[in-house]
């Protein structure tokens, strides 16, 4: 089985920032690195949610993006 090293992961709120001529949504994106890897995703969302509060935009969604190297089992 491979083994995972150098893992981080990250969070990225989507906040609706107007409405586009047709009435689209427009987005804009706030990343935050170096949340713990160790979170499960409920605890990031809830994050997510209560940093949202501190934005002037309304929440759109939550993104967790986690990478890691990965090396070959001996």
């Amino acid at each position: 089985m491979a083994k995972r090293t150098n893992v981080t992961s990250k969070l990225t709120l989507s906040l609706i920032t107007g409405t586009t001529a047709t009435g689209a949504n427009k987005l804009s994106s706030r990343a935050f690195q170096n949340v713990s890897p160790d979170l499960s995703d409920d605890e990031v969302v809830t994050i997510g949610g209560q940093i949202a509060t501190l934005q002037t935009y309304e929440l759109a969604g939550v993104k967790r993006t986690t990478t890691a190297e990965l090396e070959a089992a001996e």
